[in-house]
C-alpha cells in the first residue's frame, strides 16, 4: 500500500445518520476491502468502486450492524436499571 493510498483511506469520512439508508461511501469502502479488483482500481486510479450491494457486502454490513446494536441494552426496562 503506497503511502498516498493510506492519507487517502485515512482521510475517509462516513456520515452516520437515523434513516434506514446505508452511505454510498461506506458502501464503495467495504467492496475495496473485499474485493482485489476493486482494490487494484482504487490503487492504481484513485477511483472509488460503485456502491452497489451484493451478497457479500450486504452479510458484512448486516453483521457489524449487529454486532454493534448486540452493545445496546434490549429494552427500555434494563436500560433503566443500568
Amino acid at each position: 500500500m503506497s503511502s498516498s493510498t493510506c492519507l487517502l483511506l485515512t482521510r475517509s469520512a462516513f456520515y452516520l445518520s437515523m434513516d434506514d439508508s446505508i452511505d454510498r461511501s461506506l458502501v464503495a469502502f467495504v467492496r475495496i476491502l473485499l474485493y482485489d479488483q476493486d482494490w487494484k482500481r482504487f490503487s492504481q486510479k484513485s477511483k472509488l468502486p460503485s456502491a452497489a450491494i451484493d451478497t457479500a457486502i450486504a452479510t458484512i454490513l448486516s453483521a457489524a450492524i449487529s454486532r454493534r446494536l448486540s452493545r445496546y441494552a434490549s429494552s427500555l426496562e434494563v436500560g433503566s436499571r443500568l
